[in-house]
């Protein structure tokens, strides 16, 4: 318990590290570029941001002018709730209605960029944890962080089904 109640501690105090252009650069380029060519996307975390704003949405920049939690604290546990919308391509993965989640992050979706829908937002106050592009095969953004949820058989199930998507697109190209 000690232990736990420390790494909580270190991952509150995590301070961003500052803006760097030529990273956001690239990475808003290497977005474009993929989503120009039809492949197959899973954003995580920035990933999910960086969908989004390529799409021309926008970002709150810091939740904390708005955001109400119990309190809010980045950890690598599952410790939010968020709702899957049911008919989502994220619901066909993980399925749909409540699933516990971890969170390490201080931004958030704001306005969602074109064709994005949201397909899951945190419970109780409606904040953006998953969007996806509409008609996409699979363009699919998570707030959350299922690496660091290795232990859980639906996290797992996001990273088969892009391996899955990106396996279709190949072979469809070779023939």
């Amino acid at each position: 318990f000690p232990l736990i109640l420390a790494l909580r501690w270190i991952m509150a105090t995590q301070k961003a590290p500052p803006r760097d252009a030529d990273r956001d650069a690239l990475e808003l380029r290497a977005a474009r570029e993929a989503l120009d060519a039809g492949l197959p996307v899973l954003g995580i975390c920035r990933g999910m941001q960086l969908i989004n704003v390529t799409l021309g949405g926008t970002l709150h920049q810091s939740l904390h002018d708005f955001y109400i939690e119990e309190p809010n604290i980045r950890s690598v546990f599952p410790r939010k709730r968020v709702e899957v919308r049911p008919d989502s391509a994220l619901a066909a993965v993980l399925g749909s209605g409540v699933r516990r989640v971890n969170a390490l992050h201080d931004q958030a979706v704001d306005r969602l960029g074109e064709g994005m829908v949201a397909s899951a937002v945190e419970e109780g106050n409606s904040v953006v944890q998953a969007v996806e592009l509409a008609g996409a095969d699979f363009v699919l953004g998570v707030q959350w962080h299922p690496e660091f949820l290795p232990q859980v058989a639906a996290q797992q199930a996001l990273f088969r089904r892009l391996v899955d998507a990106a396996r279709t697109r190949a072979e469809g190209r070779r023939q």
